[in-house]
């Protein structure tokens, strides 16, 4: 301790001599890198402070294995977050700026094709939405404005034919949905040929 505060590195334990925490202080601050444990001694937290805030790459794990990894700067989240499944594949990757979503957000399925794109402007959706089949057909595009969906949100039969189109002004759906038939016809009761 320096001044009665926390100076130095500080690691913590349970009552079973379990080590759960691995810390750096200066001055009574977080500083530098710290770790922490689960049940069965396992990392579960790498972070990076910088007097007291998190500054710098973080990781968070699960049973070991790599779960999520981010940036911080000053506290916020900053740069690409990427998180894993279980099998350590990403499953999703997201831009942040100052705290906020910001830029291209992609997720995965199990085999690591692309099977949502969505795009963000400070924390918003706001740009184009587009879903995928697991062959990599388009499954459905649309539009989002400040948060709010936006003009037509087509979803499609896997062959590529229009299934649905909805279409929205300002989040509201303002037209009856159109709907069609597996060979791009017209259909009222929306059921398939």
């Amino acid at each position: 301790k320096i001044e009665g505060k926390l100076h130095g590195p500080l690691e913590k334990y349970d009552e079973n001599s379990n080590l759960l925490s691995r810390q750096n202080f200066e001055k009574g601050q977080l500083h530098g890198e710290s770790h922490r444990y689960d049940a069965n001694q396992q990392i579960k937290e790498r972070m990076t402070f910088h007097q007291g805030i998190p500054h710098g790459p973080a990781e968070f794990y699960k049973n070991g294995r790599s779960r999520l990894h981010t940036f911080f700067h000053e506290g916020k989240q900053h740069g690409t977050t990427t998180h894993f499944d279980e099998g350590g594949m990403i499953r999703a990757q997201v831009q942040f700026q100052h705290g906020l979503k910001e830029g291209t957000a992609i997720s995965y399925d199990t085999s690591g094709r692309v099977i949502k794109v969505y795009h963000y402007q400070q924390g918003l959706l706001n740009g184009p939405v587009l879903s995928y089949y697991p062959s990599g057909s388009l499954l459905e595009s649309g539009s989002y404005s400040q948060g709010r969906r936006e003009g037509d949100f087509k979803s499609y039969y896997e062959n590529g034919i229009i299934r649905q189109i909805l279409t929205f002004d300002n989040g509201r759906l303002v037209r009856k949905p159109q709907l069609f038939d597996t060979q791009g016809n017209p259909t009222s009761l929306g059921i398939e040929a």
